[in-house]
């Protein structure tokens, strides 16, 4: 169950890379926005969290070098773009960008 998530964790820290470079793109924001109702950097901040939380959890299935390897990254990307999605939501809400 652990290894499953292991993987799982990976493969959704790499969509959630994704979905910040789409949501990055300044002019598909406001079609994000007016389509789904939410601004995109919730959404990758928000998904970026879960990731980061199962990736702590997948550490649990590190067998080998390559799944302890893709445990640590995975913490390691989901980290850093749930602290600089939470920067740009901050920011947002403060200067009123979107």
């Amino acid at each position: 169950m652990t290894i499953k998530t292991n993987i799982w964790s990976f493969v959704a820290a790499v969509l959630c890379i994704i979905l910040a470079f789409i949501a990055g793109a300044g002019h598909v924001t406001p079609v994000i926005i007016k389509t789904i109702g939410v601004n995109p950097w919730f959404v990758v901040l928000s998904g970026s969290s879960i990731t980061l939380v199962f990736g702590i959890i997948g550490f649990a299935g590190g067998a080998n070098f390559v799944s302890r390897f893709r445990s640590v990254l995975t913490a390691i990307i989901t980290f850093g773009l749930a602290i600089f999605s939470a920067y740009v939501v901050v920011m947002a809400n403060i200067f009123q960008f979107t």
